[in-house]
């Protein structure tokens, strides 16, 4: 009887989920193995993001002090470490960019990528 009784019990806890299907319109594929060099993809990126193309903030003539305009101006930044921290909006930096929404994933992941890899700049 005690069986059947915990056998009851146990059934009746059971229960099934349905699993969750993403659309593959929402799926978006992030190759961060590719070779990613400065002048390959990174200089276009925050030319865009950063400089020239979008905020006009850290382009040569711009007052923040901080440029990303060259190669040597974005590894200095890269080799002090302020340059992932601002953009991972990293407790003690201002967050990168200012005032907007945080980069995506994909973006962040590309980027840590090319700065693992030792910043290539061809």
């Amino acid at each position: 009887m005690w069986r059947l009784l915990f056998v009851i019990i146990l059934l009746s806890a059971c229960t099934y989920k349905k699993a969750e299907i993403v659309p593959a319109a929402e799926y978006v594929h992030c190759d961060t193995l590719r070779y990613i060099s400065y002048t390959g993809e990174i200089q276009a990126f925050l030319s865009l993001k950063c400089g020239s193309g979008r905020t006009n903030c850290h382009n040569n003539t711009a007052p923040t002090g901080f440029y990303l305009d060259t190669y040597e101006h974005v590894s200095n930044l890269v080799e002090s470490g302020d340059f992932y921290s601002a953009i991972k909006h990293a407790p003690g930096y201002t967050p990168m960019p200012y005032n907007l929404p945080a980069l995506d994933s994909c973006s962040l992941a590309t980027l840590l990528r090319w700065i693992h890899t030792g910043y290539p700049e061809n």
